[in-house]
């Protein structure tokens, strides 16, 4: 057991430290990782592409010197073994410097040992012999973060609470110059003013939306760790509707029930131990859920969507009123219908429809 800062570096690649949950183009960041009596896994971390110096490097008469030794030194200083390195002259005289940070460089060269010219750096023009007179190469990062418009998600398994409906969001933020240091998730209700929900370091999120004849939008954007900021991407806007289990557009079929119980939607849900029982939904949206009651008495059912393939879900999980036991999304608002059927479940063959919720 000790206290470590982990470190990664790779050709072309700037080297970065892990710390605070993500990667950091200063291999000195705080946040070290302690490792106790047990291991530790799912470190990710992601490597900034660095800049790149090409060149070529003569001598008297322009003959081209192979085997110079050519590196780029940091003006504000800084330890060489996590510094960019260098690179040798070809044949040519050619060489190619790569996964410099950002950053302020000279750029010194170093003769072979018995070679007649003497070490230096590139002055803008040419040679010098001090870096008091050496140009200065500025690497800096000119490309902003990429991202994707959020993807909104029912969260299965989780209860929905009046009108609040629980849902995910998720997205992609991406930057090949100097990594992401930060998001911003924005919510506007109604068309209105938007505002800051969260500035996470993930770019998936869970919260709620209210079933109140509200509607809702969510944008998105990355700020890098050159300062460099995103547009906003925005996803569709959307209602969350409730919809009980008598709604027009269902339909039943053979054997269901009614049961009064407190503190399900509505005060009852429809319930059926009939196998091959089902209830058809046709609704218009671009995101239906079901809910259901769950526990140790129910079992399963199949699921499908305008007729394609159906998934098994099991209601037979902890005890719970109004769960999300059934989530599916669209990309464009649509004409859909949801399939029910009964699987009688031996020991537990009761499922139940408390609601729909389906997103407009």
């Amino acid at each position: 057991p000790d206290t470590f800062t982990v470190q990664a570096g790779a050709a072309h690649h700037v080297v970065v430290s892990w710390s605070a949950g993500r990667s950091n183009p200063d291999p000195f960041a705080t946040g070290p990782l302690v490792v106790g009596s047990s291991s530790i896994s799912g470190v990710s971390i992601v490597l900034p592409l660095g800049s790149s110096v090409s060149g070529i490097v003569t001598g008297t008469g322009g003959v081209a010197l192979p085997g110079v030794y050519v590196f780029a030194v940091p003006v504000s200083g800084g330890i060489w073994e996590f510094g960019p390195g260098g690179a040798y002259t070809n044949a040519q005289g050619k060489f190619t410097l790569t996964g410099l940070a950002n950053g302020k460089y000279h750029l010194q060269f170093n003769p072979p040992e018995g070679s007649p010219y003497a070490a230096g750096y590139w002055s803008g023009t040419g040679y010098t012999s001090t870096d008091a007179k050496a140009a200065v190469l500025t690497m800096a990062d000119t490309t902003a973060p990429g991202v994707t418009a959020p993807s909104l998600r029912f969260l299965v398994g989780y209860q929905v609470q009046g009108t609040k409906v629980p849902i995910g969001l998720r997205w992609s933020a991406a930057d090949p110059g100097s990594n992401v240091k930060s998001n911003r998730l924005q919510r506007q209700v109604n068309g209105g003013t938007w505002a800051t929900v969260i500035s996470p370091l993930s770019t998936d999120v869970i919260g709620s939306i209210a079933a109140n004849g509200s509607s809702y939008r969510f944008r998105t954007r990355a700020t890098d760790y050159s300062g460099r900021t995103s547009v906003d991407k925005a996803g569709p806007t959307v209602k969350p509707v409730i919809k009980q289990q008598t709604a027009t557009g269902t339909t039943y079929k053979k054997s269901w029930t009614t049961a009064t119980v407190a503190g399900s939607g509505g005060g009852s849900y429809r319930r059926t131990s009939v196998a091959g029982a089902s209830v058809s939904y046709r609704f218009t949206g671009r995101g239906i859920a079901w809910v259901a009651a769950t526990g140790a008495g129910f079992g399963k059912a199949t699921v499908s969507i305008d007729g394609g393939t159906a998934i098994t879900v099991d209601l037979g999980s902890a005890p719970m009123l109004q769960r999300i036991v059934f989530g599916r999304t669209f990309s464009t608002s649509a004409t859909h219908t949801i399939r029910i059927v009964n699987l009688a479940t031996a020991g537990r063959p009761q499922i139940d429809v408390d609601a729909f919720v389906v997103l407009k």
